[in-house]
């Protein structure tokens, strides 16, 4: 197998752990500074169209902030995740709310209701004393706030009405303690409430890695079973394979034991860990039945692999079954086959045509015997005439209008391509597919003779 074929070998694989939770933190990012940019922005319409100068510079001065931030998040930089940062971005929040609840009327408007909950809102965070730092500093201000006013230190406005609102010194102390004791218990419930969550994602990952460090042992151990360079002596070989999943169902191996040689391909009903599973075993009884009797016929192959595999289906109640045709090839071209698959493409150099084989027979692991079903064909290959072996997930794919890719295109590219170098072959079927949504493993091995 080329390296360009290899790289297409399980190429459909999920996102990684560390890009999910990457992904993840940017949405949360993202939601966050998009609010706190959408808050700034119409606190500094609110102030300008009131005409409070100070305070739309201030409105205007977090907007600034706001849109900073984004574009660090955006292009991927990671001050603004640092401790002083938090803390920054916190007492900059709580300032500005501060003081637009200040211009809005003060304990007689609804902002100061909401006031402990946007505290305790802007403080969720992985670090406490990130919350410790919110509440500490919103009763700071908001304390603040009451005895400038309280005492005239302060002009009492209200933009919302035409009549300001004059603090009184009972009300500030009211309105202080009511905020103070809001805040506290709110941080206290909702970082308790976040703080599991926290935990609870935390053991969905550590569970998610787990099972992902499962799939990509079977991964490796399915990449390591189909042959990475396949040969027999006589003829040019290129496989491919790509799976729909993680764990794919498709396999195809090149054999040569002793004086015989033996190509096999197949395909798993399905896709996913079982029919992966499947694969396997169906791989290591052929190596195992060849190994054993390497003067084995086609026929006599795949019939005892059907023994073993239907028992062992039984046992884990899998609901699943095998295409698969297995090859006997001699030096002089000779080919015998059995097995039920796809049909067999084969590029005729002499006369630039392609021949179309049928592959009768039955599929394994549905009977416990079928050796009487299975039939044994021969063809012939002569000097560069090229197999062309597949599994029904190219041919079965569409495209946008609905259209299969089908057999026919691709004994047509066949025909096209089939005296070029194997790779040109293989590259001219990937790029004919490009437009056609691919939903199950694909597999293609081609074989010529030299």
């Amino acid at each position: 197998m080329t390296e360009a074929a290899r790289s297409h070998l399980f190429c459909m694989k999920p996102e990684s752990i560390e890009e999910q939770d990457s992904r993840s933190e940017l949405t949360r990012l993202r939601l966050t500074y998009s609010t706190r940019i959408i808050f700034s922005l119409f606190s500094a319409l609110a102030m300008y169209t009131y005409g409070t100068r100070f305070l739309f510079l201030g409105a205007c001065l977090h907007l600034v902030f706001g849109f900073f931030w984004m574009y660090h998040i955006e292009t991927g930089e990671t001050p603004i995740r640092s401790g002083r940062f938090r803390l920054f971005r916190v007492f900059l929040d709580l300032s500005h709310i501060t003081l637009f609840i200040y211009a809005t009327g003060g304990d007689q408007s609804f902002f100061p209701m909401g006031y402990s909950i946007v505290v305790v809102l802007s403080s969720l965070d992985r670090e406490k004393n990130t919350g410790r730092f919110a509440v500490a500093v919103s009763i700071f201000f908001y304390t603040c706030l009451m005895i400038l006013d309280a005492t005239g230190v302060l002009p009492s406005i209200n933009i919302f009405r035409s009549v300001p609102h004059v603090f009184s010194p009972v009300g500030a102390i009211l309105t202080t303690f009511v905020v103070g004791t809001n805040s506290i218990v709110l941080h206290i419930v909702v970082s308790r409430m976040y703080g599991i969550l926290l935990r609870s994602r935390e053991e969905l990952r550590i569970a998610r890695d787990a099972l992902w460090g499962e799939m990509r042992l079977a991964q490796k151990i399915q990449t390591v079973l189909l042959p990475a360079d396949p040969t027999l002596d006589g003829y040019e070989l290129l496989g491919y394979c790509r799976a729909a999943t993680e764990v794919g169902g498709d396999f195809y191996d090149v054999i040569e034991f002793r004086d015989s040689r033996w190509v096999v391909i197949g395909d798993v009903s399905g896709h996913g860990v079982i029919s992966g599973l499947v694969m396997m075993m169906v791989q290591s009884s052929v190596r195992s039945v060849i190994a054993d009797h390497p003067d084995a016929t086609p026929a006599q192959l795949l019939a005892s692999v059907n023994r073993a595999l239907f028992d062992n289906m039984k046992r884990l109640n899998a609901d699943r079954y095998v295409t698969i045709t297995a090859f006997s090839i001699n030096p002089q071209g000779v080919v015998s086959f059995s097995g039920n698959h796809q049909d067999i493409l084969i590029y005729r150099a002499a006369t630039s045509e392609v021949e179309t084989l049928e592959t009768p027979g039955r599929w394994l692991g549905i009977f416990p015997e079928i050796e009487d079903e299975l039939t044994l064909s021969q063809f012939t290959l002569q000097k560069d005439d090229t197999v062309l072996l597949f599994s029904d997930g190219l041919t079965e794919s569409r495209n946008m209008i609905g259209e299969y890719f089908g057999q026919m295109q691709l004994s047509e590219i066949l025909r096209r391509s089939g005296g070029l170098p194997l790779k040109e072959i293989l590259d001219g079927i990937i790029h004919d597919a490009q437009d056609y949504a691919i939903e199950d493993d694909v597999t293609m091995l081609l074989v010529r003779r030299k």
